[in-house]
Order: C-alpha cells, then structure tokens, then sequence
C-alpha cells in the first residue's frame, strides 16, 4: 500500500511538471511574442519618420542662419573696407593738399624768373594732359567691360575670378604707388620748404599770411572733424552689425532651446509611461498578494477537506492535491512574472535616473564654462579699456606736441615769401577735386548698398531652388542621387573658386592693413567689441536656457503632484479594502468561536455518554500497543492526534460491540493499523503543505520589503529634486547678476550717447566760430578789388561746405534717434527680462512652499499606513490563531465522525474498495504517462520554435537597424554635398550680379567723369586769367623786393667795415694787453690788486666755514705775492690744529711776525697814494684783475 501511495505521488509531481510546462508555453507563445515585437518595430518605425522630419527642420533652420551669418559677414567686411577706403582717401587727399602746398611754395620763388609764364602755361598743359590720359583710360576699360559683358556672356566663373583678381592686384599695386610717391614728394616738399625759409626771410606781408595760414588750419580742422565723423560712423555702423549678429544667435538658440525642449519633453513622456506601468505592476502585485492570501486561505481550507476526504477515499484526495500543486505552480509562475516586471521596471527607473543625472551635470558644466568666459571676457574688457585710455592720452600728447611744434614753427618763421593768390586759386582746385573724389565716394557708397542688397535676393532665390530641389526629390530619388553626384563636383568647383577669392581677398586686406597702423587699432578694438557683444549675446541665451529648465522643472512638479494625488487615492483604495478585509475576518472569526462553543458541547455530551460504557481490560490494553505502534511510525503532533482519534475510535468501536458483539478482535486490529498508517502518510503530506505555505508567506515578505525599497526610491527622487530646486536657485542668483551686468552696460552706452551728443554740440560751436572767422575774413577781403573771384570761389566753398554740414548733421540726428529708439527697445525687454524673472522666482516659491506641504503629507501618510499595516499583521495573526484552532476543532470532529462512520459501515467493503482502487489507479498512471510524453514533446518542439524565431527576429531587427544607419549615413552625405552645391550657386550669383553692377557703376562714373571733366576745364580757364593776374602782381612786388635786397646789401657793406675797425681795435687791446702782462710778472712788489677782488677775498674768508678758511688765507698770500717764508708760516698754521690763523685762534704764543692784518693796512695806504694812469693801463689793469677774479672764482669753484 505505501509503495502505491508513491507511485501515485511521482505520477501527481510529473503531472504537476506538464501542467508547469503547459503554462510557460501558453505565457511564451510565439505568436504573441511576434505582435508584441511588430508592435515596437512599428512604434520605432513611427519614432524615426518623426525625428527624421524634425532633423529636417533643424538642418533648414541651420541652412538658412549660416547663410544669413555669411550675409552678415559679408556687410561686415564691405563696411569695414568701405570705411577704411574713405579715411585712407581722406588722409591721402589730406598729404597730396599739404604736398600741392608745398610745391607751391617751393615754386614761388621760382616765379619771380622771366620764363614764369610759359612755366604756368606748360604745367596747366601738362595737367590738362594727365586728365585726358586718365579720362582715355577710364574709357577704355569701360569699353573693354562693356566687351567683356557682350562677347563673353557663358564663360566659366573661374576666368571672371581671375580677372576679378588682376583688377584687384593692379588696384592695389597703383594705390601702394601713388602712396609712396606722395610720402616722397611729401618729404621733398618739406626739404625745399625748410631750405627756402632758411634762405628768403621777409619782413612784409605779414597780415595776409596769417590769414591765410588760419583758413589752412580752419580747412585741416574741418578734414580732421571729418574724419572724426567717419570714424563714429564706422563704430556706428559695427555696433548695428554687432545687434544684428546677436540677434541671429538669438534666433539660433532660441532653435536649439526647441529642439531641446522637445526632447526633454520627449523624455517626460516616457517618464510618465514609465511611472504608469509600475504603478499598475504595483497594483497587480497587490491584487495578486491579496489574491494570494486567499488562495492561502482556500488552500488551508482544502487540507481541511483532503483530511476529511482521506478518510473517505483515496481518490479525491488525489485530486485535490494535483488541484492544490496546479494552484501552487501558478502562484510561482505569477511570482517569478512579477519579479521580472518589477526587475525591468527598475532597470528603466534606474536608466532614466541615470539619463537625468548626466544632464543635470552637463548644465551644470556649461554653466560653469559661460562663469569662466565671462569673467575673462570682463578681464579682456578691462584691458581693452586700460589700451584705448592710454592711445587716447599718447594721440593727445601728440596732438598737443603737433600744436606746440605748429607754434613754435609759427614764432619762428613768420614772415614767409610766398604768393597768397596761387594759394588760394590751388585751393579752390583742390576742393574741386575734393569735390569729384566725394561724388566717387557717394558712387562707392551706393555699389556697396545694392551688394548689401544683393545678399537678401540671393537667399529668396536659393530658398526657391531649395523648394524645387525637395520637389524633384519627392518625385525621383534615383535622379536626385545622380545629380547630387554631377552638384558634388560642381560644388568642389565652386569651394576652389571661392576659397581663391577669399585668398585674393585676404591679400587685398592684410596690403590695407598695412597702410595705417592706427586703423588696424581702431578695427581691433572694433573685433574686440563685437565679441563683447557676442559674449553677452551667449550669456543672455544662457540666460534663456536656464529659464527654459525652470519651466521644465514646474511641469516636472506638475507631474509630480498629479503622481502623488494618484498614489494618495490608491492609498486611499488600499486602506478601505483592508478595512473590507478586517471585517470579514472579525466575522469569520465570531463565527469560528461560535462553531468551536458548538462543538465542544457536542463533545462533552458523546463523552459523557460513552463514559457510561465499559470495555474490558484485553481491548484497552490490545488497543494502546496498537496505538503505540503507530505513533512510532509518524511524526509527533500527527501521532498525538492519531492516538486521540483511536481512542475515541475505541470507545466507539467498544459501543459497536456492544451493540454487535458477532465481530471478531483481530480483524478489527488489523484494519485499524492500516488505517492508521495512511493516516500518518496523510499527514506526513500536510506537513509538507504547511511548508510550502511558509515558503509563499516568507515571498509574499520579500515583495513587501521590495515595496519599502521602491519607496525609499521615490524619496530618493524628491531628495533630488530639492538639489534641482537648489541649482535653480543657484541659477537664479547668477542671472539677477547677468541682471545687474546688463543695467551697467546700458547706462553705459547711455554715458556713451550723452557723451557724442555733447560731441556734436562742440562741433555745432566750432562750425558757427568757423562762419564767424570766414565772415571776418571776407570783410577784410572785400576791401581788395583784384580778389573778388577768389571771393566767390570761397563762398562757394563755404556753401558746400554749410550743406555737408546741415547734411551730416541731420544724419546724426537720425543716427540719435535710431539709437533712442534702439535703447528705449532694450529698456522694454528687461524691464520684460526682469518682469519674466519675477514671476519665475513667485512660481518658485509657490511650488517650494506645495512640495513642503506635499513632503508633510506623505510623512502623514506613511505613517498611517505603518499603524495599518502593523494593525492588520495583529488581525491576521489573529485570524490564523482562530482558523488553526478551528482547523483542530474541526478535524478531531470530522475524524470522530468519519471513524465512527467508516468502522461501522464500510470496514466489509475495504477489500472490494482497495482492488477497484488499484485497477483505477493502473490505468491513471497509463494515462498520465502518455499524456506526460505528449506534452513533454510539445513543450520541446515549442522550445525549438521559440529558439528559432527569436534568432530570425534578432537578425531581422540588426538588419532594419544596419539599413537605417546606412540610409541615416546618405541622407547626410546628400545633405552636405546639397549645402555645398547651394552655397557654389550662391557665390556665383553673387560674382555674377556683382560683376553687372561694376560694368553699370563703373558706366555711370564714366558720364559723371566727363561732365566733371567739362567742369574742371572751365574752371582751369579761369584759373589761368587769375594766374596771369597775379604774376603781374608778383613782378610788381619783384622790382621791389630787388629795391630792398639792393638797400640791404649796401647796409651789409657798411656794417663789414665798421666790423674791420672793431677788430683792429680789439687786436690792439690785446697787444697791450700781453705788454701789460709781461711787465707785471718781474715786479711782485709793484703790481696792483683791484679792490672789488680783494673785497670779494675777504667776504669769502670771513663768510666760509672754518675748514676752508686756510685755503682761502694761502689763496690770499698768493695773491698778495707774499714771501715764500710768510707762505712756510701760514702751511704750518694750517697743519698745526691747536693753533689758529690769522690771530684768530686760541694760541697762548705771541707772534714775532708783522700780523697780516697791519700788511693789508699798508697795503691800502699805498693803493690809495697811486694815481690813475692812461687808457691801455687802465685796460692792462681791469684785465689783469679781470684775470685775478678770475683765478679766483675757479679756485672757490673747485674749493
């Protein structure tokens, strides 16, 4: 019996296996898995068409700001050339004015000749010349364009280039020329000048020459105030284009913000799905714990029966249990299902945690490196201002230096023989010229706009050529590849041509660069402002992205309340179901105990009623070892159990017998052993049970436990997220002081403006003090009936010049009022900028306070559902103490009822009962066993298929992925060949137009040429009349000026003799002189001292210090020829330091000798007894005492 028990029990594990077995298939069918792997191809497919139209989009956006940025550029370079052609034009005009006025004064001179006429008509005739040979040029290149345009309209760009390049070099290599002849006429002119001046110095004409010297300064300060305005007009100019330039960043950032919000949407999203799924893996795993306990519940009610059932067949009970094992298997399966959702559940939390992290760190870069660059950007800028304020103070040490040079030049050579009349007549053709050369200028001016122009009109027709190319796409892929091949050479074509012109172009510069070093400062300094600019350009669009991460992080927390508001009702479900679940415990429970006080009465009455009965001793006895024997066999609790369901057993059985006392004792024995052995197997197979039960409620722990973990991680995430609500404060402060930065550059250029404005007023007063200076001149002119002309042509002068002035002054008050409004339009958008940030900053705040309040709430919340949970474990273990006792109380009744039941009814028919048992039980195990072969032959098959078809979807998917990538790959190769295309028949076009507008400008100068041609000729006729004039008046002022030269020679003359007799006195003196000298050398004792030099000998005794007294008392016996034993006296009174000199010491010796003071008493008594002598001894005398003081004042020097 106990070896057929298990067999059955292998055969129920077997069959327990194929069930499993048929379950993992029915879970991973193939068909499935392949809809679910079609479905997220499709998904994927969908995802790639979007991003591929959106990396359309930004490759079109960023097509059109790089071709917007080379616009730009390009305005940028002709402006700065423009610029720098008109200051190098004005500077040249300027030197060839200052050279012209030179020769003119190096030529008058020269005027004075017989031959001046005809030199004047041959220099007028020469000029007249080099104007026809310049007028004859200009038209033969115009004819040789117009030719070119004519004969040659197919040519290839590369010849047209090439041709560009030679004008260019030829341009250049005659503007280097022309520049080097000026500087070298200019250094001439000055030679002559300084020469001449040098030689003629008159006194005449002083008034006219100062005059005239004035309106030469007024003219050089009205050229340096233009080119002032030039120069602000360039930094106007570049200060537009650096608007201009921040504005297209702003555009691009503004794109890239986009894109990256979308993305970052994108990742919400998918945040969101995220979070979606695990809040319903959630909800699955509570429903299948709950569902789980009461499967716990069902199953310990199923012991119950296959107890109750064990006793009454074999059969059910072996039914049950497969049930049981099926159950069981399928709880398992569900488990393991769970925990691989909850595992890739994490795996994608901790991805996304992940992804987030990394963009957080990467902000946090990029906002660290935009903190570097702008603090060396302040540093550049603070170096820039220190080198601008020192050029500044050194031009205006040059200029002050200039001035005082001017002056001193001025002081020293003020009357110059110059003719004012040629002047001013060369003037007036200078201005003339100036005129012409300001007419070219505006010409210049004007080709540079319509090529500023051109720019706009290229890029609508590249946009148009765009739109035909997408057309021709759409319509035949395989052509498009072909001609994208035949563009991709073109375009290769087009960069060499291009990159050539950029080369020639970069000569051409750096040979303009090189001209003037201060301009290659002022463009410097301008680069380096356009970066400053640039730098706060990139900081405000930083700025922006950090606003754009706010506002992303207040739909985060949207989200995030819209996830907590759903945890809280789930919360909120969970907790009612448990209430549900308590009370339905609290009544089973009521109605367990009322059972168990049921039962017990039950009992207590069959006791008492079989405590009536008697049994004899035999029996009892043969029972306990009976009893005994099968505790031996089972467990503790089983057997205990068995032993007091035999004995109530017995005490039936006792009653039975009494009743029917025709059964036999040993029958009975035999069948209660066998009993009592399935029971102990029975028993052995709840226990196992049991164990498993244990088993599934330590899982169920292990799943609360990866609750609590989930859990720690979404405190985890709000933790984080208050870091992000920190950095975003931290991202706050530095904008206020981008803030700050930004009010400080604008109060600035607010400085900047007033400081022009008041610019403009100095130049308004030294305009009116110029008209006030030509009106005074004029007054003095007008009195001078030969210089009416020339008035003329001077008011002619000053009315253009008055209109130069009304014109450039009314476009610097529109220039003024372009700038307001430029202000005005900053000033709104940070008073928007700070308005903006204000809100963000409340929002903050609001959303700060709503997470406190939220973080409050969980707290709240947490702990409520720990007092629950802690509630609901008592309940429980309440519960399973009730249903255990129940379960005790219910089997010792059902046992008693069943033993009773079977020994009195069916203990005959066990034998009938345990064959049919047999045969049934053989021919389940034939079935079970074909049916185990079966399956075990499908579950294989199905393997192979799965194994298959997971290999051929692998393969198919690194396919798709391969083809995509390559297909990713060519679509940018088409894109960059189609960009590079774009850009060659940019360029070209614009070579082309540029080509057509030179030919029509360079018409349209040719007919202002002639007319300026017809003009200048008039007006060298006229200036011929007047030079005739004035040489009339200047041999008139020659005559004279040989009158003088004949008056001054004769006064020359005079003054050499009167030089001869000066010097025949001087060389007699000296004769005498030397006489003098010789005889004063034999007679010491004879000679005479003067008394001013003895005067001077003995203040400087008595006021020298007490040191160098000796010195001067040796000097004196020098002088006064005492005797060399005197001389002995006086060196040892020096030498000696106890005594003193001259008697003025402290020696208590008298002296032998005659006191030096008595010697001079004498000495003045003869002086003053000598008579005066003749006038050669007075001269020997004051020589030789000239001499003496000489000796002197050489000896007290070097003393």
């Amino acid at each position: 019996m106990n070896s057929w028990l298990r067999n059955i029990q292998g055969h129920l594990s077997e069959f327990a296996s194929e069930v499993l077995s048929e379950a993992i298939e029915e879970v991973n069918d193939p068909e499935s898995e392949l809809q679910v792997a079609k479905k997220k191809i499709s998904e994927m497919e969908k995802e790639l068409t979007a991003q591929q139209g959106i990396v359309q989009q930004l490759e079109k956006k960023i097509n059109n700001f790089e071709d917007d940025l080379y616009a730009k550029n390009l305005e940028v370079d002709t402006l700065n050339a423009r610029y720098s052609s008109a200051i190098e034009s004005r500077d040249s005009q300027i030197r060839s004015l200052q050279a012209e006025l030179e020769q003119m004064h190096h030529a008058s001179p020269e005027a004075y000749s017989d031959a001046d006429d005809d030199g004047l008509f041959l220099a007028s005739g020469a000029r007249l010349a080099r104007m026809k040979d310049e007028i004859e040029q200009l038209r033969k290149e115009v004819a040789h364009w117009k030719r070119f345009v004519n004969e040659q309209p197919k040519e290839s760009d590369a010849k047209k280039i090439s041709e560009l390049e030679r004008i260019l070099v030829e341009q250049k290599t005659k503007y280097e020329d022309e520049v080097a002849a000026l500087v070298a006429a200019h250094k001439a002119t000055v030679d002559e000048l300084k020469f001449n001046q040098e030689e003629c110095q008159v006194n005449g004409l002083t008034e006219e020459y100062d005059s005239e010297i004035a309106a030469l300064k007024e003219e050089i300060r009205s050229l340096s105030e233009e080119r002032n305005l030039l120069l602000t007009k360039i930094k106007l100019e570049q200060e537009e284009n650096a608007v201009q330039e921040d504005q297209v960043d702003i555009l691009t950032f503004q794109a890239l913000d986009k894109v990256l919000s979308e993305r970052y949407g994108r990742i919400e999203n998918e945040y969101a799905m995220l979070k979606e799924k695990l809040d319903n893996a959630q909800k699955e795993v509570a429903d299948k714990g709950l569902a789980f306990n009461h499967s716990i519940s069902g199953v310990q009610l199923r012991h119950v029966v296959l107890e109750i059932i064990s006793n009454l067949g074999s059969i059910a009970v072996i039914v049950e249990i497969e049930n049981l094992q099926q159950t069981i298997n399928e709880m398992r399966i569900s488990e393991i299902s769970l925990k691989d959702e909850k595992r890739n559940q994490e795996l994608m939390m901790a991805e996304t945690i992940r992804q987030l992290k990394m963009e957080i760190k990467n902000w946090e870069q990029k906002f660290e490196i935009s903190e570097k660059k702008s603090n060396e950007q302040l540093s550049q800028a603070n170096q820039k201002l220190f080198t601008l304020e020192t050029r500044n103070n050194e031009f205006a040490t040059a200029f002050g230096e200039l001035n005082a040079e001017f002056q001193n030049y001025k002081a020293d050579h003020d009357s110059l023989a110059t003719s004012n009349h040629l002047l001013l007549t060369r003037i007036d053709t200078l201005e003339a010229v100036l005129t012409l050369y300001e007419k070219q200028y505006k010409m210049c001016k004007a080709e540079n706009a319509s090529t500023v122009d051109r720019p706009v009109k290229l890029s609508d027709e590249f946009e148009k050529l765009r739109m035909s190319f997408d057309i021709s796409k759409s319509n035949n892929e395989l052509d498009v590849i072909d001609e994208v091949d035949m563009l991709r050479t073109e375009l290769e074509a087009s960069k060499r041509d291009r990159e050539r012109l950029r080369d020639g172009v970069e000569h051409f510069r750096l040979a303009v660069v090189s001209v003037e070093d201060e301009l290659n400062g002022l463009r410097e300094s301008n680069n380096k402002l356009t970066k400053e600019n640039k730098a706060m350009s990139v900081s405000l669009d930083e700025f922006k992205g950090i606003r754009n991460m706010l506002e992303t992080s207040g739909s985060e927390l949207k989200i995030l309340r819209e996830k907590f508001s759903q945890l809280q009702d789930e919360h909120k479900l969970k907790e009612k179901q448990w209430r549900e679940q308590l009370l339905e415990l609290s009544e089973i429970r009521d109605d367990a105990k009322r059972q168990l006080e049921e039962r017990q009465r039950e009992t207590s009455l069959r006791q008492i009623r079989s405590a009536d009965a008697t049994l004899p001793a035999e029996m009892v006895e043969s029972k306990s070892d009976e009893g005994k024997t099968a505790s031996s066999e089972g467990t503790a609790d089983s057997n205990n159990g068995w032993e007091k369901v035999f004995l109530m057993d017995w005490d039936v059985t006792t009653v039975g017998l009494s009743s029917s006392s025709f059964m036999n004792n040993s029958t009975i024995a035999n069948q209660l052993r066998e009993a009592l052995a399935a029971g102990a197997e029975k028993s052995e197979e709840c226990e196992e049970l049991r164990r498993q039960n244990c088993e599934m409620n330590k899982k169920a722990k292990e799943l609360k436990h990866q609750n609590l973990q989930l859990e720690q991680i979404i405190s985890a995430t709000e933790q984080k997220l208050a870091e992000l609500q920190g950095q975003l404060e931290i991202s706050e402060s530095n904008r206020k002081k981008d803030e700050l930065k930004n009010m400080e550059e604008i109060n600035s250029l607010q400085h900047a403006v007033g400081n022009y404005e008041q610019k403009i007023k100095q130049q308004k007063e030294a305009h009116e003090e110029a008209l006030h200076r030509t009106q005074s001149q004029h007054k003095y002119e007008i009195q001078d009936l030969e210089m009416k002309e020339t008035k003329k042509s001077i008011e002619m002068v000053y009315k253009k010049d008055v209109e130069r002035a009304t014109i450039r002054q009314n476009e610097l008050e529109r220039k003024n009022r372009e700038l307001q409004q430029k202000l005005d339009e900053t000033a709104t958008q940070l008073e928007e900028l700070e308005r903006v940030g204000a809100e963000h900053i409340s929002k903050l705040q609001k959303l700060e306070l709503q997470c406190s309040d939220y973080k409050m709430q969980l707290q709240n919340v947490s702990c409520e559902l720990e007092q629950l949970s802690l509630t609901a474990a008592a309940a429980t273990e309440r519960a399973l103490c009730l249903d255990r006792d129940l379960k005790n109380s219910t089997k010792s009744r059902e046992k008693v009822m069943r033993d009773c039941e079977r020994l009195r009814s069916h203990l005959m028919n066990v034998e009938e009962t345990s064959v049919k048992e047999a045969k049934s039980a053989e021919e389940r195990e034939m079935e079970l066993r074909k049916r185990i072969r079966t399956l075990e032959q499908k579950a294989e098959e199905s393997v192979d298929n799965i194994i298959e078809s997971t290999s051929a979807y692998k393969r198919q998917i690194s396919e798709l992925t391969e083809e995509l990538n390559l297909i990713r790959n060519e679509k940018q190769t088409i894109t960059e060949r189609l960009r590079e295309r774009e850009n060659a028949l940019a360029d070209t076009k614009m070579a082309l137009s540029n080509l057509q507008n030179v030919l029509r400008d360079i018409a349209i100068d040719h007919e202002g040429q002639m007319a300026q041609h017809q003009n200048t000729t008039t007006e060298l006729k006229k200036n011929i009349d007047d030079l005739k004039r004035e040489m009339y008046e200047l041999r008139q002022t020659q005559v004279t000026m040989e009158q003088e030269k004949q008056l001054l020679e004769n006064r020359t003359e005079q003054l050499k003799e009167e030089v001869c007799k000066k010097d025949m006195l001087i060389e007699e003196l000296e004769t005498s002189l030397d006489e003098r000298a010789q005889a004063v050398k034999p007679s010491t004792s004879s000679h005479i001292v003067d008394d001013q030099v003895l005067r001077q000998l003995f203040l400087s005794y008595f006021t020298a210090d007490k040191d160098k007294q000796p010195e001067i008392a040796v000097l004196l016996a020098s002088v006064l020829g005492y005797s060399q034993e005197d001389v002995a006296k006086i060196n040892s009174a020096v030498n000696s330091s106890s005594r003193g000199w001259f008697s003025f010491g402290s020696s208590s010796k008298p002296q032998p000798s005659i006191s030096l003071a008595e010697q001079f008493v004498r000495f003045l008594e003869k002086e003053s007894a000598v008579t005066p002598h003749s006038l050669p001894v007075q001269v020997g005398s004051l020589t030789f005492t000239c001499l003496i003081s000489a000796h002197f004042c050489t000896a007290l020097t070097k003393f």
